[in-house]
């Protein structure tokens, strides 16, 4: 009840995860893919603001770009 609230979802949990899991290893094989989802940008925002340690390695201008391109409408 109290993850509804927040906004966050099982689905979100585990974009969290698997971005983590990105990070971690530098294997982005199907990032710029995962992207267009809103799921993936707001999980990706989430961690750039929330978790220091994995916001310095996935903060780059060129992911940075790569999110915008990929949300356009």
């Amino acid at each position: 009840r109290m993850k509804a609230a927040s906004g966050k979802s099982d689905a979100f949990d585990a974009m969290l995860a698997r971005l983590r899991d990105m990070a971690s290893t530098g294997r982005f094989d199907g990032l710029p893919e995962l992207l267009k989802r809103r799921l993936t940008a707001r999980a990706l925002t989430w961690l750039w603001l929330n978790d220091e340690t994995m916001g310095r390695r996935l903060l780059s201008s060129r992911l940075l770009s790569v999110l915008v391109d990929a949300q356009q409408p």
